[in-house]
């Protein structure tokens, strides 16, 4: 089954994802049914592992028939490159095994748009004495990115926002997964919204790069990346009538431990209501140059939407929490 247009859901599976009996690893996924990878790195999620011991054997996919999987990715501890290996840690009685997975969920098969990504640190400590036996496993799941409030200018007579479903004014933080939405509506009562014709998304990244994606253009014909977009206008008139654009954000715009803000800027056509075509300027707002035509207008508007981590900690993208596993032995001779 498919999923719906904006699910874009990636969570570990019960128990943290992962299971370990003997030297055989099982670590566990519910995504939205996407195209997906899933990709084993050093613990800084970057880097890859020097003498990987983790040996993948299988990876099932079962579908939940309602627009989700379950991925299991099955692993072997290979013992003889685990005690070299970058993401082994030895210790006088045991070790620990330290590494990073990396789902991620795509728009096609080419994996050009990876729309999530889930981080999480996986830590399994262990203790030898004459076996080899996991006394507690840790995950270190990935807490993505959120978004702020947003602060608003506007150019009378419209009125944009960030909205929900029900055209509302939303105030909630955004996080990784999340889709954006904004509204746009005529105030005055002379002129309604006829269609978004333009929106563009600016972010000035923190290291003097600018990401821009332009989403909606040519009259609102182009739409950059169909399966992530709806723009449309609901069935009301006059003030009543919103049109609005609907995009599920990327991971494009979360990449960074302490993300700039984003500009949102778009340009909606206005169809004068009666013989009014009076576009009026209210006091204290942002005004814009506007080409009144016989009976249209362009007008334009702008959204600041504040991306925060939640706090300053470097690793404030990930929180940590234990999960205790017991009736877990592996067999695991000549390493010492």
């Amino acid at each position: 089954m498919r999923p719906s247009q904006f699910s874009w859901i990636v969570s570990l599976h019960e128990n943290g994802g992962i299971s370990l009996n003997h030297t055989h690893l099982k670590i566990s996924y519910n995504i939205s049914n996407r195209y997906y990878s899933y990709n084993i790195y050093d613990e800084d999620c970057n880097t890859t592992i020097h003498d990987n011991p983790l040996v993948i054997t299988d990876t099932t996919v079962t579908g939940l028939g309602n627009g989700f999987k379950t991925v299991d990715s099955f692993f072997d501890i290979d013992i003889a490159t685990l005690e070299n290996s970058s993401v082994w840690s030895s210790s006088l009685i045991g070790g620990t095994l330290k590494f990073c997975g990396i789902m991620s969920l795509y728009t096609s098969t080419t994996g050009e748009v990876e729309v999530v990504r889930n981080e999480a640190i996986f830590i399994i400590e262990v203790e030898n004495k004459s076996n080899f036996t996991a006394t507690n496993i840790q995950t270190t799941s990935t807490d993505p990115t959120d978004g702020g409030s947003s602060s608003i200018a506007i150019e009378s007579p419209i009125d944009a926002y960030i909205c929900n479903d029900n055209f509302a004014i939303y105030s909630e933080t955004l996080s990784q997964g999340d889709y954006l939405q904004v509204c746009t509506k005529a105030t005055n009562g002379a002129v309604e919204i006829k269609r978004i014709d333009e929106l563009l998304l600016v972010q000035n990244k923190n290291d003097g790069d600018q990401l821009s994606e332009q989403i909606v253009g040519s009259e609102g014909d182009y739409l950059k990346y169909p399966s992530l977009t709806l723009s449309a206008c609901n069935e009301g008139s006059g003030i009543s009538k919103i049109c609005y654009v609907k995009f599920q954000l990327t991971t494009a715009f979360f990449n960074e431990v302490n993300p700039a803000f984003i500009t949102v800027t778009g340009v909606v056509k206005l169809e004068t209501i009666g013989s009014s075509r009076h576009l009026k300027e209210s006091k204290g707002l942002n005004s814009f140059n506007r080409k009144l035509e016989e009976n249209s207008a362009n007008g334009e508007f702008r959204v600041i939407i504040d991306l925060n981590n939640g706090d300053n900690a470097s690793e404030s993208r990930r929180n940590v929490y234990s999960i205790l596993v017991t009736i877990i032995s592996i067999s695991m001779s000549m390493l010492w």
